[in-house]
Formats: structure tokens, C-alpha cells, sequence
């Protein structure tokens, strides 16, 4: 009788710690989702302040979502635009005549055409233009850079003699420019050049885009 009393009260003993660490896993259990209840709407709330997007889910009863400081936008991504092309041969230019550089090295936007030897300008911005021309024994020549058919600086060469000329100006999308014999008559220039020596060249690289709505002079 003693001992069935004893193995009473310790089944008795067993339940009651067993009630007590249930009891404690269901509070621990409440505080959590509390916590993720909490959690999930201040998330919301801040989200809605700062309107940024939720992101994809994960699956999680809460939606992960992209936290930026107010008034913050997402960076520019600044264009590369950039073109080298060189000559190959040597030119006999009429008047006006574009030089027409046959051999593209660099053209990062496609703005160079070598049919014509004109850059058409892709995007908006301040960029760096640059050419060289050397002329033939005997004789001189005059280059300038034109920009839509308006001349921007001029370049000269006399006997085997370089010129060169580089200038930085801000272009709008669309405009053309070029190197061209700097005479609009008189007889044929010459320009030097053959391959494997690479002495004249026409290249350009955009520096910064811009917003063409604001006048940079």
C-alpha cells in the first residue's frame, strides 16, 4: 500500500512537470508570433512612409522589402560612348571633302560611320573630339573638325608634317561631326597615311551626359 502511494504521487509529480514545460513552450510560442506580428507591420509601415517596393517573398509569413532613406533614388548609370578610327591609305580630298577613316578600332555606341567618316552623336553630353592628318612630301594640307557642317578648329600639315587637334564641346543627340579638307575649291589635297603606320586617326569619347534642357556654354 505504502509504495503504490509512493509511485502515485511521483506519476503525479511527473505530470505536473510535464503540465508546467507545456505551458511554458505555448507562452514562448504566443511571444514569437507577437514578435513576427510586430515585426511584420512596422515593416509595412515603414515601407509605405519611404514608398519603396516589396521585393519577392521567400515564402515567410513576412515580405522582405527594400528600406532606402527618404528622397533617395536608385544611381545613373552613366552611357560609354567612344569611337577610334584610323586611315589607311593615302586621300586625295576635293573641296569639303570628308575624310573617310576606314579602320575602326573603337566605336562603343555605334555613333562612327567609316562610309561617310561622320560620328553621329548617340546621347546628349560634353565629349572630347580628336584628329590627325599628316600630309604628302611637297605639299600642304588643310583639315578642320565641322560639326554639322559648321567649322570648330582647323588643323595644317606641310611636307610629311603632322597636325592634329583635339577639342572638348557639348553635343546634342543627333548632331554630326567630321574632319574635312578645309578648302571649297581650288585643287586636291593630300592626305598621308598607309596601313601598319596609322599616322591619321579621328576618335571620340563622351565625358558626361547631360540634360539637354539645361544650356551649357
Amino acid at each position: 500500500m505504502e509504495m503504490d502511494y509512493i509511485v502515485l504521487k511521483n506519476d503525479n509529480a511527473e505530470l505536473r512537470d510535464a503540465h508546467i514545460q507545456t505551458k511554458k513552450e505555448i507562452q514562448e510560442l504566443r511571444d514569437q508570433h507577437q514578435l513576427q506580428n510586430e515585426a511584420s507591420n512596422l515593416a509595412s509601415k515603414w515601407n509605405m512612409e519611404s514608398g519603396n517596393e516589396t521585393l519577392p517573398g521567400n515564402g515567410s509569413a513576412m515580405n522582405k522589402k527594400l528600406l532606402l532613406p527618404s528622397g533617395t533614388s536608385a544611381p545613373n548609370v552613366q552611357p560609354v560612348v567612344a569611337f577610334t578610327a584610323i586611315l589607311t591609305h593615302d586621300v586625295d580630298l576635293g573641296p569639303k571633302q570628308a575624310i573617310e577613316y576606314d579602320k575602326i578600332l573603337t566605336n562603343i555606341g555605334n555613333g562612327y560611320d567609316k562610309r561617310n567618316g561622320q560620328f553621329m552623336v548617340p546621347v546628349s553630353g560634353v565629349y572630347i573630339i580628336s584628329s590627325t592628318i599628316i600630309s604628302q612630301a611637297s605639299s600642304c594640307i588643310n583639315v578642320e573638325l565641322v560639326k554639322n557642317g559648321v567649322e570648330l578648329a582647323g588643323m595644317y600639315g606641310d611636307d610629311y608634317d603632322m597636325g592634329s587637334q583635339t577639342i572638348v564641346l557639348q553635343l546634342n543627340k543627333g548632331d554630326m561631326v567630321w574632319a574635312r579638307n578645309w578648302a571649297d575649291h581650288g585643287g586636291v589635297q593630300h592626305v598621308h597615311s598607309h596601313p601598319g603606320v596609322n599616322y591619321c586617326s579621328f576618335s571620340g569619347a563622351l565625358i558626361a551626359a547631360i540634360d539637354t534642357s539645361i544650356n551649357i556654354k
